[in-house]
């Protein structure tokens, strides 16, 4: 009499423990993109404080130079923050208030703000400049 056995799989298990540590590191990755959305999209709304104002534009949207517009392409979201929806900006223009009537440079905490936002957008050219109030 010939007995025939199905081999034993065992490459499909796996311990409860092996499981806790995948969906806890898929967790993280989660955690540490979404937290790094939710910094970006504070920057772009305006919630930066009273004096920060943040402008983007795309030069597709630029109705002064029509002929760059169907071969631009607007840059994906760094990383993979492309996975989660986040676009990109091309461009960031900062400008720091409030308001003078002269030229004058960045403090050292704008200059440092301004090193935040260019980290949280890579792909993006940011240009930072005291707001002037002009008559």
């Amino acid at each position: 009499m010939t007995f025939h056995f199905l081999p034993n799989r065992r490459w499909l298990r796996f311990s409860l423990r092996t499981m806790f540590i995948v969906v806890t590191l898929i967790a993280a990755f989660v955690a540490y993109h979404m937290n790094w959305i939710r910094q970006r999209r504070a920057v772009i709304e305006g919630r930066l404080g009273e004096d920060v104002y943040v402008q983007s534009w795309d030069p597709a949207e630029d109705p002064f130079n029509p002929p760059l517009a169907p071969k631009w392409r607007p840059p994906r979201g760094p990383g993979l923050l492309w996975l989660f929806g986040e676009r990109g900006y091309a461009n960031l223009d900062i400008q720091f208030g409030p308001p003078i009537r002269r030229q004058r440079d960045l403090t050292p905490e704008e200059l440092a703000r301004t090193k935040q936002i260019e980290r949280l957008f890579p792909e993006s050219i940011v240009h930072a400049e005291p707001m002037i109030w002009a008559p």
